[in-house]
This record gives structure tokens, sequence and C-alpha cells, in this order.
């Protein structure tokens, strides 16, 4: 199941507003205006709820846009306040709505962004994922020994846990590049290259053998790499 982290961008003028996860809100003298989201675990799909209010005037207009692209147009001839859903979305989107209040002339006009963005993963929490997924892998997968090569490739999960946490805790940013280092090279050298002959890696090194057992696990340990390379 993916999960999604949100953030919250106001694209205002000469305005106050309030954010918070899931939301983003506006509200000043010419209007009042709210953008909904999913909750942290949106699942599959989620959608988006839009409020807003125009404080003058007698109607409004409201233009709805998805990614920076006009998406639906809203409006009342005898209202000045709305209600709507939008969805199901599936994805990172930043979603925004504009109102217009209208009478002899137009009034103002203000806009409200909400960004879901997907929720990156602790990078301790992925090491886990990792010494998880193996513990998982049928013993059929493994050279030999599946038991203490399980083993084995947790002790290291763990050894790479110890190290991020060495660097999160270190306030010099040299020993933090270097404790990263240690840990993306463990990655490498003690789980990744245990697992690799299906990209071309030396199949004598291998101690996972079944190709299917390697894709399922060998990616996790790249993503992890990646992460930690761009926290250095």
């Amino acid at each position: 199941m993916k999960k999604y982290l949100l953030f919250t961008v106001l694209t205002v003028l000469l305005l106050s507003a309030n954010s918070s996860a899931g939301t983003a809100d506006f509200s000043d003298t010419c209007a009042t205006l709210s953008l909904i989201g999913p909750d942290a675990d949106p699942g599959e799909g989620y959608s988006i709820e839009a409020t807003g209010k125009v404080n003058s005037g007698y109607s409004y207009y409201a233009w709805f846009y998805i990614d920076g692209v006009y998406n639906s147009y809203s409006y009342s001839f005898f209202s000045t306040s709305f209600t709507r859903k939008y969805g199901p979305f599936t994805g990172p989107h930043t979603f925004k709505v504009t109102i217009q209040g209208g009478g002899a002339m137009n009034l103002c006009k203000r806009s409200v962004e909400l960004t879901v963005a997907p929720k990156k993963k602790d990078p301790k929490e992925m090491a886990a994922d990792i010494c998880t997924a193996i513990g998982s892998l049928p013993d059929s997968s493994f050279k030999n020994n599946p038991s203490q090569r399980k083993n084995a490739f947790c002790e290291k999960t763990d050894e790479v846990i110890q190290l991020i946490e060495y660097a999160a805790n270190s306030t010099d940013p040299v020993v933090q590049d270097q404790f990263y280092q240690d840990a993306i090279e463990k990655l490498q050298n003690d789980i990744g290259a245990k697992m690799d002959s299906f990209t071309g890696g030396e199949k004598n090194n291998d101690w996972v053998t079944d190709e299917k057992a390697q894709e399922s696990v060998y990616g996790n340990v790249q993503k992890l790499i990646k992460e930690l390379q761009d926290l250095q």
C-alpha cells in the first residue's frame, strides 16, 4: 500500500493563511477557502474536498486545477459559497482552487494549493524491511544453510541501522557523511553483492541464488542506498 505525506503551499497575494497536514486553509476579508486531502495513508485512491465562500457580491465563480492544468469549473448566480468533492486520484498531485466573487463587477480573486506527495520511509525502517523480506524468502532461495544466511543478513542490516543512527546523532557533517558511506558500502558489499547475479553480478558470491527471490529484495537494497546517498 502506498503512503503519502501532505505538504501545503498557498498562492495568494497580501493574504494571511493557516495550514496543517492534509489541509490548506485561507481566510481574509475577501474570501475563505479550504482544500482537504487524504489522511497520511490514503491507500490506492483518495478524494479532495474544496470549500469556499466570497464575502461580498451575490455570486461566486470557482476553478479547480490539477498539477497546474485546468480541470473543472463551478459557479452560482444565487450563492456565495460552495463545497465540491473531486476524485478519485492516485499518486502525487498538486491541487489548486481559485474563487472569485461576482456582482455588478468582478470582485477579488483568491487561490489555495494543496500538494499530496509520496511519504518517504525512515532509512532505519527501510533497513529493517530488508531483513524482514530476506527472512520471508523460502529456504530453497538460498545456496545453502538458509537459516544461517538469513541471520547473517539481518545482522548486517542491524549494523546498517546502527550506522544510520550514528550519522543522525552526529552534529559534524564530515562524520555524518562517513557513517552514511559506511552504511552504503555495507549494503553494497555485504548484502547486495550476495544476491545480484540476476543483474550480471558474480554468481559464485551469491547467498540468495533464486532469481525471483533476488529481484524481490535487491531493489529495496538499491532504494536504501539511494536514500542514504541523498542524505550525504
